[in-house]
């Protein structure tokens, strides 16, 4: 007979909205986003949430898997702006394998889909002048759909 084997797994991480230190000031920046501030508002350049689920399944030596990141809001500084924050964005990966023997080795195939729904999303950004002179948020897009294929052979 075939053996079946599925399973789920998830982590996730809930950081606190703030910390409690004392208000520090670089003496490069007059503005408030310039401030690093530890009173209230959330840290910046980190989410307040992450979270991760996945789920395998196993038959007859094919596996299939899919990966779900889910990730908060990022500020891109200490003023706790919409428009100087990434939106909250969840990015599903896929994944296939199928083993067999050929010739005596063992040979394996594998296809990993990374951003299998091909969401637009940022992944970093940070707070630079424009060129009037006004501080503005600069963000880095995340990658698109792109895969992985593998050809493991074991001998």
């Amino acid at each position: 007979g075939a053996a079946f084997v599925r399973s789920v797994a998830g982590s996730s991480t809930l950081s606190p909205p703030c910390a409690c230190l004392p208000s520090l000031k670089p003496e490069n920046g007059p503005t408030a986003a310039d401030e690093v501030r530890y009173d209230g508002n959330a840290l910046g350049f980190f989410p307040a949430v992450l979270g991760n689920l996945s789920g395998r399944i196993a038959l007859s030596g094919m596996r299939l898997g899919v990966d779900t990141r889910c990730i908060g809001r990022i500020y891109l500084d200490q003023t706790e702006s919409r428009s100087a924050s990434i939106a909250p964005h969840a990015l599903v990966d896929a994944n296939a394998a199928f083993g067999a023997r050929v010739a005596g080795a063992g040979v394996e195939f594998s296809l990993r889909v990374f951003n299998l729904l091909d969401r637009e999303y940022e992944t970093g950004g940070y707070m630079d002048y424009d060129l009037d002179g006004s501080l503005s948020p600069r963000f880095i897009p995340g990658a698109t759909r792109n895969a992985l294929a593998q050809v493991r052979v074991e001998w």
